[in-house]
């Protein structure tokens, strides 16, 4: 059996993007917002344990556990991939380096799509995010949902790599918010008080309790439903049976770099020869 649900806008993943999505868009009241994620609720106890990722990535729980394809050049060996599969996305598994971008990265961004991604502007969204710890030097942002803080430099291998570092000539404790990509020095992590902040705890839950955000877990979305040469909604699959949603304002489709590829090609959106080859018929080139 399936249901049917109508909102004004639809969110396909609540990983880091997700998260963020719905937590910007449901501030504006006049919007119906429904997220929804594959994967279950952030309740894995590893979750909030900054080491816990060596016992979430490889927990198909909360990991979809990919493999690479076979690597020629690591004589035929495949590659452990891992992507979050509960709320939080990967975010909730990963090793939690917060890092802002080179510069030069974002200029080559700059000239495929114009000066909104250049370095001066998405150094001011980054800065937006973070509520960068005191002992943080620099221009950081500092009131932002996304805690980040200094991982501990205490142990003594850890000082000793530091000083062979700075006997090298090598700078010491660059601050990565300010573009400076050379030299060594603690990484910055997502974690407050000893415990890993993901993007569903910085930036989902606090949006959870408006009325025009709806998220639901274990919604699995396998088609993108087209009308008019448009997105009108998603198909999904749920633990109680099919799901239409149909969304009024558009979809948002924020799977990552793996699922929102597949999905639309699942929905016949591609390149038509690769569609074809898998049996899909070709709804958009």
């Amino acid at each position: 059996m399936t249901a049917t649900l109508d909102t004004d806008l639809v969110i396909v993943g609540a990983g880091s993007a997700g998260c963020v999505l719905a937590h910007r868009l449901s501030a504006r009241q006049d919007l119906d917002v429904t997220l929804l994620e594959a994967g279950g609720a952030d309740e894995h106890p590893w979750i909030r344990v900054p080491l816990g990722y060596a016992r979430t990535i490889a927990d198909p729980r909360v990991n979809w556990c990919y493999t690479s394809a076979p690597v020629g050049t690591l004589d035929g060996r495949t590659i452990a991939y891992p992507l979050g599969r509960t709320l939080g996305g990967s975010s909730a598994i990963n090793g939690l380096v917060w890092l802002h971008g080179h510069p030069a990265d974002y200029a080559c961004w700059a000239q495929a799509a114009g000066d909104a991604w250049a370095w001066p502007a998405m150094r001011a969204a980054l800065r937006s995010l973070e509520a960068a710890a005191p002992a943080i030097a620099g221009d950081r942002g500092r009131d932002g949902p996304q805690p980040v803080s200094c991982a501990a430099t205490r142990h003594p291998r850890v000082r000793a790599a530091l000083a062979s570092a700075a006997a090298a000539g090598l700078p010491i404790d660059p601050d990565p918010g300010a573009g400076c990509a050379f030299g060594i020095g603690p990484v910055q992590v997502t974690v407050r008080h000893g415990q890993r902040v993901s993007a569903a705890h910085a930036f989902l839950r606090r949006a959870r309790s408006r009325p025009n955000l709806r998220v639901l877990t274990g919604a699995r979305v396998h088609r993108i439903a087209l009308g008019d040469g448009r997105a009108t909604g998603v198909e999904a699959v749920t633990g109680s049976g099919g799901l239409q949603v149909r969304a009024r304002r558009g979809v948002v489709l924020a799977a990552g770099v793996v699922h929102s590829p597949q999905l639309l090609m699942l929905s016949g959106i591609g390149p038509p020869e690769a569609l074809r080859s898998f049996g899909l018929e070709v709804r958009v080139a």
